[in-house]
Formats: structure tokens, C-alpha cells, sequence
């Protein structure tokens, strides 16, 4: 059970390495939001559960349990509320970006002192 919970540990800790160099890294605010939002929800999750399987008193596994709960279920939405906020702020995204899904949103709720961008042909055109 030792090596089950250190490996857990060192999962969730390599997954938390892997959102450092990714939040240094990636190009533009949107994919480090999402590298830190999917590696350090994981790996946080990771370490619970090895942390959990290493004390396994009732009171530190529920709260172990109960904190991974809260993990899987605010990370994503507080990912999704810095990516929406970077995007109505107007952030710039990679030049390479083909496609911006979330054109609409900065349409719909414009940016006091912000010019709205012209409108485009769904086609790109």
C-alpha cells in the first residue's frame, strides 16, 4: 500500500511539475490556463489520494475524498473564468490561432474603451 501511495504522490507531483513549465512556457494566456488548470487539478488530486492511502484514518481519507471533490469540481470552472476573463479583456492570442470559438463573447459584452471588432463571415472571410 506504501508504494501504491508514494506513486500516487510522485504522480501528482510530476503532473505539478509539468504545470510549472507549462504556465512558463505556452504561448498565450489561454493554453497556460488550461495546462494549469488540467495538470494541477490532476496532480493535487494525485497527492490527496497518495496522502490518504499513506494516513488511512477515517477523518484524514474523508477529508481527503472531500477535498478531491472540491478539487474536480471548482478547477474547471475557475480555468474556464480566467481563460473568459483573459478574452473579454481583449488578450492577444497566438498569431497561429486559426479559430476563435469564443468570438461571440467578446461581441456580446463589450470592453468599456474598446472598439468592437468588425464582424467576419463565419467562413473567415
Amino acid at each position: 500500500m506504501t508504494a501504491v501511495a508514494a506513486a500516487a504522490v510522485a504522480i501528482g507531483a510530476a503532473l505539478l511539475i509539468v504545470a510549472a513549465v507549462g504556465l512558463v512556457r505556452l504561448p498565450d494566456a489561454f493554453a497556460r490556463a488550461n495546462a494549469v488548470t488540467k495538470a494541477a487539478g490532476f496532480g493535487v488530486c494525485s497527492v490527496l489520494v497518495g496522502s490518504a492511502l499513506l494516513l488511512p484514518t477515517t477523518g484524514a481519507s474523508a477529508r481527503a475524498v472531500l477535498a478531491v471533490l472540491f478539487q474536480l469540481v471548482t478547477v474547471p470552472v475557475a480555468g474556464y473564468a480566467v481563460a473568459r476573463a483573459a478574452h473579454r479583456a481583449g488578450t492577444p492570442m497566438v498569431p497561429g490561432t486559426r479559430y476563435d470559438e469564443a468570438g461571440g463573447v467578446r461581441d456580446a459584452l463589450p470592453v468599456p474603451g474598446r472598439q468592437r471588432p468588425p464582424n467576419v463571415d463565419s467562413d473567415g472571410g
